[in-house]
């Protein structure tokens, strides 16, 4: 009887650790989506933003400036206990690399830009 329910218990075990383990995949492919779509929202949206010089693109002349690269560098919950992103996005101009941070937040589920501006040093830009 003791070792119906040792063999009980280890196969109940190991049904969990398996259910666990999908679950969390699931999970991790739906985060991995949603940051691949928010990249491809904020490419889109700075390259709109460049030929319209609007947002932190209307102080500086950019006709030339081309974007290289984004990527998520950061995630976090703020004071207000909001899930927010922090989005690095590497530029060119004139053989000058320059930074952009971006930080998003998803009030119903849908991104916004919470706050933008360049960094001081291109260096650490990107992982």
């Amino acid at each position: 009887m003791i070792v119906r329910f040792k063999w009980f218990a280890i196969v109940m075990f190991l049904l969990l650790a398996g259910w666990t383990f999908l679950e969390y995949q699931k999970t991790a492919g739906a985060a991995e989506a949603q940051i691949t779509a928010d990249i491809n929202q904020l490419s889109d949206e700075f390259v709109q933003q460049i030929q319209t010089q609007l947002g932190v693109f209307a102080a500086l002349n950019h006709s030339e400036l081309k974007l290289l690269k984004v990527d998520l560098v950061q995630q976090s919950i703020n004071a207000d206990k909001m899930f927010v992103r922090d989005y690095h996005a590497l530029f060119i101009h004139q053989a000058n690399k320059t930074c952009l941070l971006t930080r998003v937040i998803y009030p119903q589920r849908t991104l916004q830009i919470l706050e933008q501006r360049w960094l001081a040093d291109a260096k650490g830009c990107l992982p």
